[in-house]
């Protein structure tokens, strides 16, 4: 069952009680230990009621990042197989990218306990590179969208014909660049990818 995300990048009141339940549960044993455990037993049974209620229903960094996960693979089986005209795609020829986006005020975002941003939004890039020929696909998606997959596309392209590729380095959160992918024809993709060697290496094949 998908988690409810919007308590992440709001106040996160589950994980907020979360911590609070084994506070209490830490301060009843040490009232028990050193005082009383007539004291200190209720108010860890306490904690322990609401570590287990909250353990439920907060959404960690870990949540997040497992969801992502997953979606990755689900983009993986939806490419695997496909037919673009005569050519049946592999998923092993891909390479895969991901990474989270703020394209506008309205995707929120949060640093997490190990100090990565996560925002509302993030991306997937599929990128499979020849001289030859090359496929991209991409996908924009949502946490907090009924319909997660707010956008996705293609481009194909035959290796005899021209590319132009503009490229734009994100300042936040950082580490990705925006692409602009146009073929002769006047077919044009927008995706994303991280502001890597790998990702260059991929992207000069595109467009050599």
């Amino acid at each position: 069952m998908k988690k409810r995300f919007d308590r992440y990048f709001g106040n996160n009141i589950g994980r907020k009680l979360y911590i609070a339940s084994l506070a209490l549960i830490a301060v009843g044993v040490i009232i028990g230990y050193f005082y009383f455990w007539g004291y200190g037993m209720p108010l860890a049974a306490l904690g322990v009621i609401g570590f287990l209620v909250c353990s439920g229903i907060q959404v960690t960094d870990k949540d997040i990042d497992e969801h992502i996960e997953n979606a990755l693979e689900e983009f993986k089986k939806r490419i695997d197989g496909r037919v673009l005209g005569k050519k049946t795609l592999d998923v092993r020829d891909f390479s895969y990218f991901c990474g989270f986006l703020r394209e506008d005020s309205q995707t929120r975002f949060v640093s997490g306990r190990d100090g990565k941003v996560r925002t509302s939004k993030y991306f997937i890039t599929a990128i499979s590179a020849s001289r030859n020929g090359s496929v991209i696909f991409s996908a924009v998606c949502d946490l907090l969208a009924e319909n997660e997959i707010i956008s996705e596309s293609f481009i194909e392209t035959n290796g005899s014909e021209k590319a132009d590729l503009a490229t734009e380095v994100l300042e936040f959160p950082a580490g990705n660049k925006k692409c602009t992918l146009t073929v002769n024809d006047g077919e044009t993709l927008l995706f994303y990818v991280p502001n890597d060697a790998l990702a260059d290496k991929l992207l000069d094949t595109v467009i050599d």
